[in-house]
C-alpha cells in the first residue's frame, strides 16, 4: 500500500494521492457497507467516545507522511521507523491505560524488545 501510495503521490503529488487513497476507500467502505449504515449506526457512532473520532485523523497523516518519505527513504527505512514508533506508543499507552484499555506496566523484557526494535531499525539504516 505504501509504495503504490507514494508512487501516485509522485505523479499526481502527495496531498492528491492521499486524497485519493482515502475517498476510494471511502466509496469500497460505503459500497460493502451499504445495509449496515441506518439509524442504528448513526446512535452508535455518537455514543462513541470522542477520543475514537481521530482515528481517521491519524490514518490521514500517516498516509500523508508515508507518501512523502518512501520516494525519499525507502519502504523498509520507512516501515521500520513507523513500526519502532508504533512500539514506543503502544508501551507507553499499555503502561498508562490510554483509551481506557488495561494497563500493562512497563518492563525489562518490553524495553529490551523495544531496544531491539531500534537496533532493527539502525541495520536497516546503516546496514
Amino acid at each position: 500500500m505504501m509504495r503504490v501510495n507514494a508512487s501516485l503521490g509522485e505523479h499526481i503529488g502527495v496531498l492528491e494521492s492521499s486524497f485519493f487513497a482515502h475517498i476510494t476507500g471511502a466509496i469500497l467502505a460505503v459500497f460493502i457497507l451499504n445495509k449496515k449504515i441506518n439509524r442504528e449506526f448513526f446512535i452508535n457512532l455518537k455514543n462513541a467516545p470522542n477520543f475514537t473520532y481521530t482515528a481517521g485523523l491519524f490514518g490521514v497523516c500517516v498516509v500523508l507522511l508515508m507518501n512523502y518519505l518512501v520516494p525519499k527513504l525507502g519502504m523498509a527505512v520507512c516501515v521500520s521507523i513507523m513500526i519502532a514508533n508504533s512500539l514506543v506508543f503502544a508501551i507507553i499507552a499499555d503502561h498508562f491505560g490510554f483509551f481506557g484499555l488495561p494497563r500493562f506496566a512497563i518492563t525489562k523484557k518490553r524495553l529490551l524488545g523495544l531496544a531491539f526494535a531500534f537496533a532493527g531499525v539502525f541495520l536497516v539504516i546503516w546496514g
